[in-house]
């Protein structure tokens, strides 16, 4: 991208994630992108996520580190839900339906602040020049055109799910897209199923069982449970060959021997195989040449910086 310009004069991203794990991850690595391309960074987390972020040792090293880079900080935004233990997962309907109703003015007084943190410093900070938003921070969106900012948006999921989504409508009237009931996908399987994996938390809840087997062996084992997983589960599980499916009707000793062919048996290893095929591919594209760079650049200076 050239030489630098001074600190006061270089482009400065507001990144806005949604506020779920799987979100927050991919909209930081491309934080960091435009960070080493010259971009003042303000990473939004809400409060609850940004509390946990720095309760976790690992993460807290992380954060440590990209703090002390010029240019990068991290800043919060209320999310409209009551104190919740750090320990636990949101309730996902009421945090979708509070970022819907609650984050849109806390988000814009919190990019107001930022331009009047910037005029006050005297060219030592940058105004705002762009947001970068979560597909699903759609209040992050009107607030950048309300204000007249860039924005780019950042679509988190995989790219199967996208086009699932962008034709969910045709595909529903087509009778393509089976409605599946996922009460049967709660509590009561899992007592089935802890007393078996080794050091497995005793409380561990069924919505984090497929983070906790994520963790046994870099293949996956799929648990699917709503939006585009089941079409991310298809892709990796009969397209590509690199995971498994547990099925809906949860029961321990299939789930077990599942878990020891990921392990140890031969689909395990062709898994692995194809895995490693694909990691070469990730890695070709991701080089400073690669397509997924050239990408990148085309994003800043076709959008970010136009």
């Amino acid at each position: 991208m050239g030489s630098l310009p001074p600190a006061g004069e270089r482009p400065h991203a507001v990144m806005m994630p949604y506020p779920a794990q799987g979100h927050v991850t991919p909209m930081l690595k491309l934080a960091k992108l435009l960070h080493t391309r010259g971009f003042h960074i303000t990473f939004v987390n809400n409060e609850f996520n940004h509390l946990r972020l720095l309760g976790a040792q690992q993460s807290q090293a992380a954060v440590d580190r990209l703090c002390s880079l010029p240019g990068f900080r991290f800043a919060t935004i209320a999310d409209g839900l009551p104190p919740s233990d750090l320990e636990a997962s949101r309730d996902t309907p009421a945090l979708i339906y509070s970022t819907m109703t609650t984050c849109r003015p806390r988000f814009k007084e919190l990019v107001v602040n930022l331009n009047e943190e910037a005029e006050a410093s005297g060219g030592a900070l940058p105004p705002v020049t762009c947001v970068v938003a979560d597909s699903i921070t759609s209040f992050a969106i009107s607030v950048a055109r309300e204000l007249g900012l860039r924005c780019a948006v950042l679509w988190t999921a995989s790219a199967c799910g996208f086009m699932g989504y962008y034709h969910y409508k045709d595909l529903l009237d087509r009778g393509l897209v089976p409605l599946k009931e996922e009460a049967q996908l709660r509590n009561g399987y899992l007592d089935t199923i802890i007393d078996w994996i080794p050091a497995m938390p005793k409380d561990l809840r069924l919505r984090d069982l497929p983070s906790y087997l994520r963790t046994v062996d870099p293949d996956d084992i799929m648990f699917n449970f709503f939006a585009e997983q089941q079409t991310n589960c298809r892709f990796k599980c009969t397209e590509w060959g690199i995971g498994m499916e547990i099925g809906d009707d949860v029961r321990r000793t299939e789930v077990e021997a599942m878990i020891r062919e990921a392990m140890e048996g031969e689909q395990g290893r062709e898994m692995r195989r194809r895995v490693l095929e694909l990691h070469q591919s990730a890695v070709a594209s991701s080089r400073r040449d690669g397509r997924s760079m050239r990408n990148v650049d085309r994003l800043i200076k076709e959008v970010l910086l136009a």
